[in-house]
């Protein structure tokens, strides 16, 4: 209207402009646009992009306090799977985890003709997921492997075995690797590569990719795992890794999910709550067994030159005697005897409350003993007996027996010394200790266990041995023991929390002592914990740092509930 009344416009513009602002159907796009504008500018945003966590602290705050209005019908809704999955859905899109948008790929050539492929990334700041390898007779850069969970693989545009000819219309075919590996680190935003398919290879280029062995190992990539790591492992040490960058650090008791084990000597793995489920590289039990026996002949070559000097040595002093003693330990030690190899990753399974057993079909019980494990003086005792105080028809410290005649505080059956050789001999007993100089027998027989296990109950045990030793009746397949280890907190924490004045005014102190600790003691702790910890980390399911007492407990106790609904993991052998 502005422009017909401003008389700018000649006289058919007008008629054709009335013409048109008079249209019904324009009218009619015109306000779409209008109504899509304005719900554009409303720019709807998540109230928080982490709603799964907070529903998953809402579960286990309920599910600790039972007696709160309405919170039965609200554990029954949380605790369902689609529940979980639709808040699950709701963080995915809030944190814009989605695939990213790209350009639709080129099709210029005809199919029948060996063509090069055009592939389009979106690089931020994460690598692009695949390895490089150079054809050594063709010098050829190919795509060595694609890293589950990395971009190129959830792009599903490269493969194992591509040959990557430019990089941004670059040409890296024949250059030095290392520029392709510069251009394609340094590179953000759209990288466009341009590679040759290794489908459409020819059998001898093909062979230099490096296929897959025989003898299963196909079939046995296919199928993931989940393993608890039994070493220690730094791939900035490894100088064969073949990339140090995808290399997974490794400790003592981690959890992998092994994603991708078709390569024989490097397997694909993430770590157990990694969110970003990025794989990283760890070596197969193949190589590290290999690695392991070459170890083994150094050693023993070694040994032997050692005893051939030794032999020499004493030829002159020696030649009446029959054998020389090198020789005679060697023969009564049976260096010669095999050892059996060490296990490097221990195959673990889901364990969910109530499912039915293997050998018999039984239905297990829905419970997992608790054991707390630390060392002396951290508060195992203490935990131990508040978490039974929360709640008594739930919790229950296990019955002793020993051969002791007096009472004392907790309860006891009293036995002789003949009835608790007998349970010890037919294996049903946890762990047995003395005290009182030898002169006391005391031992946690299986079936105070297994008693309360068939009541509903959870029994909270707390070992008299030093650990791994008194695991080893307790982490049994009909057992299936939870291990917490109530870690102490760095000394600083340790004096403030064990100072003298908050001991006096316990008459039964909070941290397994009656009396002020010292500060050797309490560095003493602190080294023990860190051996205990480093000893037994394949053994732990929980490390519970034991800070603050009423926090602690809470954490152990919310744990506690969690395992009689969630899965968790246990030996595969278990189940």
């Amino acid at each position: 209207e502005s422009l017909i009344k401003s008389g700018s416009l000649s006289s058919n513009d007008k008629e054709f402009l009335q013409q048109f602002s008079n249209d019904a159907n324009m009218n009619a796009v015109v306000k779409l646009c209008d109504i899509l504008e304005g719900y554009l500018a409303r720019r709807v945003a998540p109230v928080t992009p982490s709603a799964l966590e907070d529903v998953v602290e809402a579960y286990d705050y309920l599910r600790c306090h039972p007696h709160a209005e309405g919170c039965h019908e609200l554990v029954h809704l949380l605790r369902k799977p689609h529940m979980k999955a639709l808040i699950q859905c709701h963080d995915d899109l809030a944190n814009r985890t989605y695939g990213p948008r790209l350009s639709p790929v080129p099709h210029e050539v005809d199919e029948d003709d060996v063509s090069v492929k055009i592939v389009e990334l979106v690089k931020q700041d994460e690598p692009l997921g695949a390895t490089i390898k150079i054809n050594e007779r063709t010098g050829a850069i190919l795509i060595a492997r694609v890293m589950h969970g990395g971009l190129a693989d959830r792009s599903d545009l490269l493969q194992a075995g591509d040959e990557v000819q430019a990089v941004n219309q670059v040409l890296v075919a024949g250059q030095d690797p290392m520029t392709a590996i510069r251009m394609l680190t340094t590179a953000r935003g759209n990288v466009r590569l341009s590679v040759l398919p290794s489908e459409r290879r020819s059998s001898s280029t093909a062979g230099g990719v490096g296929s897959v062995s025989s003898g299963g190992q196909q079939q046995v990539g296919v199928s993931p795992a989940t393993v608890r790591v039994l070493f220690n492992y730094n791939p900035a040490d490894d100088g064969l890794i073949p990339c140090q960058e995808a290399g997974l650090c490794l400790r003592l008791g981690d959890i992998l999910q092994l994603v991708n084990r078709e390569d024989g000597d490097w397997w694909q793995a993430v770590k157990e709550g990694d969110a970003r489920r990025r794989a990283g590289l760890v070596p197969s039990t193949d190589l590290l067994l290999r690695r392991y026996q070459k170890q083994q002949q150094l050693q023993q070559q070694q040994q032997q030159q050692g005893r051939r000097s030794s032999v020499k040595s004493t030829a002159s002093s020696a030649t009446s005697s029959p054998s020389s003693p090198a020789t005679a330990h060697r023969d009564s030690s049976g260096s010669d005897q095999q050892q059996p190899p060490p296990q490097f990753f221990e195959e673990l399974g889901r364990f969910y409350p109530g499912q039915p057993d293997g050998p018999t079909g039984s239905p297990v019980p829905p419970y997992r003993p608790l054991v707390l494990i630390g060392p002396s003086g951290v508060g195992r005792r203490e935990l131990a007996r508040q978490l039974v105080g929360t709640d008594r028809e739930h919790f229950a410290l296990p019955v002793l027996v020993s051969t002791r005649s007096q009472q004392r505080p907790e309860p006891f059956v009293s036995l002789t010394a003949a009835q608790i050789r007998a349970l010890a001999e037919a294996g049903r007993l946890a762990e047995q200790w003395t005290e009182d100089g030898g002169n006391e027998t005391w031992a946690l027989p299986v079936d105070s266990l297994t008693k309360l296990l068939r009541d509903g109950r959870v029994p909270v045990c707390v070992p008299h041995g030093p650990p791994p030793h008194c695991l080893l009746g307790l982490r049994t397949p009909s057992l299936r023991a939870f291990v917490v280890y109530v870690k102490p907190p760095p000394l600083d924490v340790l004096r403030e929390t064990r100072a003298p004045h908050l001991l006096q005014q316990q008459e039964d102190s909070l941290y397994d002592t009656g009396r002020q600790l010292t500060l050797s003691e309490l560095e003493a702790m602190v080294i023990e914990g860190q051996r205990m910890e480093s000893a037994c980390a394949h053994l732990i399911d929980f490390t519970l740092v034991n800070d603050d007492l009423p926090v602690a407990l809470e954490t152990l106790s919310e744990l506690a509930y969690r395992l009689e609904t969630d899965f968790s993991y246990v030996p595969k052998h278990w189940l």
